[in-house]
């Protein structure tokens, strides 16, 4: 009995031991399943920090509440304004997933329509039976899809950004651990969605340009290099049309900033229009504006030409904008890809190219890329730094053209021309160094090394014996420069030049009524200083400039007196000048004098002096030193 007892009571530990063995494996599970949760988590976080697709950090949550709770399925859908889109599913039938995306959320549109209209937790024990399935129910059942449980996901701020959902094959409610689930789902997916809707809405702001609603130059640079990937694939070709606003700096000037955005904005709607659909346009910045035109056969540019001519079109129809009629214009560069560049990089520079040389030709128009552009490019380039180099090494020279009296035959002054020889470009002419010296910014140290020397020289002939008045012609940018009057002034110190023999020659573009330019006139008369009206009759201000201004001296263009033997209305019209010149008591000077018939002509209109060739080209100093006081006839 004993060892029946014995063995009884070996029987009862066994079974104590069976449940306690049990228990410590439930235990041992539970915990093994908080350290998969923890692992899982943490794995997500890395998803996170290293920037993965929310797509595939959605599917992770999903699958990671799925192992927790086996049987179940789970899905995140973001809302879209008022339409759910489908976000992350891994584990449902991809059918039922396309039914539900795009749906109108609603109070009886599923779970998760619910959750979003509402924005509180839906529990659907059953799909087959529940009001809010009704419509709906179809695109579950046939799954298996019978209870859904759906959290709204919201924001930091509480905002409704869609809901998570968890789906069982049979209807139920869920428990405590998994009610805590589907609010801990809810609150992680939210924390993605937020991070993903901020990245998303910093690209649009990178990629988008505010004002203007088109691409801006950040979304065009990664367009087009992922379409020339996609190009080399396909062996197919697209174009670039660099466009730009001519003289949109006058308008923001004149009318203001606000004034100007109005302009872009109206180009920006102007260029949809009148280019064809879907259409990539860009705003690169200010007024430049990109068009890529995809699929089009570069050898054949008519399909181009009539594009680019659309957009001037449009462009140019006229526009109200704060009172004022504006009528607006623009000049396009066009580059191929492949045939003009084969990169980014290279495409844009060669678009700028082609709309630089449309400028060049009057604005207003497009260009198409040639080789020999870029060839006229680096040749400007070059001509541009070797003269920057000569005007700060001082390497440019003077020649001096005499100015003679027609009626005594005296020399009675000179005329200063700048010269530049470079040892590899040759000689460059003037008309050609001076407006680049201009447009780079050098013209006021080039003028001042002019002046300096054109009084120096004028004082080394007084010591000579020469009294010779010294003519120096002066750019127009001069006159919006408010440092040219204290710089003349100053030479004029240093030098000890007389102001009277000094005579500064401008021509008729730059004689204007303009408040501005008048004080500059006054402030130079005031030094003593000899102005004269170069080129007259050429400019279209002469009559209203010579009523402002106090001017000395008139210099009648070299196309009158080439023309004064040919056409006696030439003859009358000189002869007209040289008298307005003397009753406004102004001397009066005829350019480009060549032959002799000319000089008695002029002699017999009373013109006061001739310049030209019949008496001397262009000549050093020291051949002026040398040259007779008078004019043999």
């Amino acid at each position: 009995m004993r060892k029946l007892d014995d063995n009884k009571k070996s029987k009862a530990q066994l079974i104590d031991e069976i449940n306690a063995l049990r228990k410590k494996i439930s235990q041992t599970n539970h915990s093994l399943r908080d350290t998969t949760h923890i692992q899982h988590n943490t794995k997500i976080l890395e998803m996170i920090a290293i920037g993965k697709p929310a797509s595939e950090v959605y599917d992770a949550i999903a699958l990671m509440y799925e192992q927790r709770n086996p049987g179940m399925r789970c899905s995140m859908l973001e809302l879209h304004g008022n339409i759910l889109m489908h976000g992350g599913a891994p584990s449902l039938p991809s059918a039922y997933c396309e039914a539900v995306h795009g749906l109108e959320n609603g109070p009886e549109v599923g779970s998760c329509g619910a959750s979003t209209y509402t924005g509180i937790r839906i529990l659907v024990e059953d799909i087959a039976t529940d009001p809010k399935w009704e419509d709906i129910k179809q695109f579950a059942l046939p799954h298996g899809l019978r209870s859904c449980w759906s959290e709204p996901i919201k924001n930091s701020k509480g905002l409704i950004l869609g809901a998570f959902g968890m789906y069982h094959n049979y209807p139920a409610l869920p428990n405590e651990s998994e009610l805590n689930d589907l609010k801990s789902a809810a609150r992680l997916a939210g924390f993605v969605m937020e991070r993903d809707h901020d990245q998303k809405h910093i690209r649009k702001l990178a990629y988008t340009d505010e004002l203007t609603g088109l691409s801006s130059r950040a979304h065009f640079y990664l367009y087009v290099t992922d379409l020339i990937e996609v190009t080399q694939e396909n062996n197919n070709d697209f174009c670039l049309l660099y466009l730009d606003l001519d003289n949109f700096k006058d308008i923001n000037d004149s009318l203001g900033h606000d004034a100007g955005d109005i302009l872009l904005k109206t180009l920006a709607k102007r260029l949809r229009e009148s280019t064809p659909k879907n259409t990539y346009i860009a705003r690169m910045s200010g007024d430049e504006f990109a068009i890529i035109i995809k699929n089009v056969n570069v050898k054949d540019k008519s399909h181009l030409a009539k594009i680019s001519q659309s957009c001037l079109d449009h462009i140019a129809h006229p526009i109200n904008i704060l009172d004022r009629k504006i009528t607006p214009s623009c000049s396009i560069g066009i580059a191929c890809y492949p045939s003009d560049g084969k990169d980014l990089i290279t495409l844009l520079k060669v678009s700028d190219i082609s709309l630089y040389e449309a400028k060049d030709r009057g604005k207003n128009q497009y260009v198409f890329y040639k080789k020999e552009l870029t060839q006229k490019v680096e040749y400007r380039f070059q001509i541009e730094h070797a003269l920057k180099e000569a005007i700060e090494k001082k390497e440019l020279s003077l020649v001096y053209q005499p100015q003679i009296d027609i009626q005594t035959g005296k020399i009675i002054g000179t005329e200063a021309l700048s010269r530049w020889h470079h040892p590899k470009l040759g000689s460059i002419i003037p008309s050609e160094f001076i407006p680049i010296a201009e447009r780079i910014g050098m013209i006021k140290p080039l003028t001042d090394w002019i002046l300096q020397t054109a009084c120096n020289q004028t004082i080394k002939w007084r010591n000579e014996g020469l009294d010779l008045r010294m003519a120096v012609n002066i750019s127009p940018k001069h006159f919006i420069d408010n440092d040219f009057v204290p710089m003349v002034q100053r030479i004029l110190n240093e030098t000890g030049m007389i102001p009277s023999q000094l005579e500064l020659e401008v021509t008729e573009s730059t004689v204007q009524t303009d408040p501005k330019n008048l004080k500059i006139f006054q402030a130079l008369k005031d030094l003593g200083i000899l102005l004269a009206i170069d080129d007259f009759g050429t400019g279209y201000s002469s009559l209203a400039s010579l009523n402002h201004l106090n001017v000395d001296s008139l210099k009648i263009d070299k196309h009158f007196i080439d023309d004064l033997l040919l056409n006696n209305k030439t003859k009358l019209l000189v002869g007209s000048m040289i008298e307005m010149g003397h009753n406004l008591d102004c001397y009066v000077l005829a350019e480009g004098v060549e032959t002799l018939e000319q000089y008695t002509t002029l002699k017999k209109l009373r013109c006061d002096a001739i310049q030209g060739y019949l008496f001397s080209k262009p000549v050093t100093a020291d051949i002026i030193s040398k040259t007779p006081n008078y004019f043999k006839e």
